[in-house]
């Protein structure tokens, strides 16, 4: 019995030295992108906040990632995603058709898609794809609508859980992006764990989630971002967002070659001058700091 207890004892003790050993690793390894981070910040200027999860692993990378930010056009993804759950129990919704006016066009801003149908119908279905793949504000701004208002989005943001989100108004207004205004922010934090609830776990039904995924997949708007720093071979998807104070944001995941499951990650970027020209480089930058850090255990481990 002696024997017996000195021998799981020391493996008790070896157990835990393992253990300590390998927190040191991680926190030093978190330490170092953390100074990347702020290395990145610190070149460019204003406030970077990053969050990041390998779901393969569940090892994270962060940083000021509890600090609320301007979402800008990545809110796109949470309108869609709440319009996608609101069809789970109205199945024709989604070919509901809506005019398109020139009026509604004007006022959201920007609207590459549904500019070429005023005055025609175009399905939610394809007012949703729209949204999420070329960032058309007068389509999300319907999707507000058919959801039931802002309220609504805002009810559906608080059943995935902590929801430091809060979205205000609708496009353009929303990405006004003021330092120091709460109003249409949310935290990196918070958005990842959306993804991984929405894209990747049980919120919305099949069918639902893997619409929404292709066109993530499919964005065209994202190409200098988080795509360019991705590792060759793998399916990436994401949502842009941009506003005043050169608000560049992104936010998506990268499944790579021979994972079974994603990195998803949420990256937000706000400088100091409300008319500072868009700063692809630091999401471009900040992603190759991620995907370094999830490397030194391996992105499949």
């Amino acid at each position: 019995m002696t024997i017996y207890l000195l021998i799981k004892y020391k493996n008790y003790i070896i157990a835990a030295i393992l253990m300590a050993f390998y927190v040191l690793v991680v926190s030093a390894a978190r330490a170092d992108s953390y100074d990347d981070f702020r290395g990145l910040e610190n070149k460019h200027g204003g406030v970077l906040s990053v969050y990041a999860v390998n779901m393969n692993n569940d090892d994270v990378v962060f940083y000021k990632d509890e600090i609320r930010l301007p979402f800008c056009s990545t809110v796109k993804f949470m309108l869609v995603a709440s319009l996608l759950k609101k069809s789970e129990n109205e199945p024709s919704l989604l070919n509901k058709k809506i005019l398109i006016s020139k009026e509604r066009v004007n006022k959201s801003g920007y609207a590459p898609v549904t500019k070429k149908f005023i005055d025609s119908y175009v399905s939610l279905k394809e007012l949703a794809e729209a949204a999420i793949t070329q960032s058309d504000n007068a389509a999300a701004n319907i999707i507000i609508e058919e959801v039931g208002g802002i309220s609504k989005v805002n009810e559906f943001a608080q059943t995935i859980g902590n929801a430091k989100f809060s979205l205000d108004r609708i496009a353009p207004q929303l990405n006004s992006a003021i330092p120091g205004d709460l109003r249409d922010t949310a935290t990196t934090k918070f958005m990842t764990n959306a993804m991984a609830k929405i894209v990747f776990g049980n919120i919305l039904q099949e069918y639902q989630r893997n619409l929404l995924k292709g066109w993530m997949i499919n964005n065209k708007t994202g190409d200098n971002r988080i795509r360019a720093a991705a590792i060759q071979g793998s399916v990436i998807g994401d949502k842009t967002g941009g506003g005043a104070y050169g608000v560049t944001n992104d936010i998506g995941f990268i499944l790579p070659k021979q994972c079974e499951k994603p990195i998803i990650l949420s990256i937000f970027y706000r400088q100091s001058e409300r008319n500072a020209t868009p700063k692809d480089e630091v999401i471009k930058q900040a992603t190759e700091i991620i995907l370094q850090h999830f490397s030194q255990k391996g992105f499949c481990a």
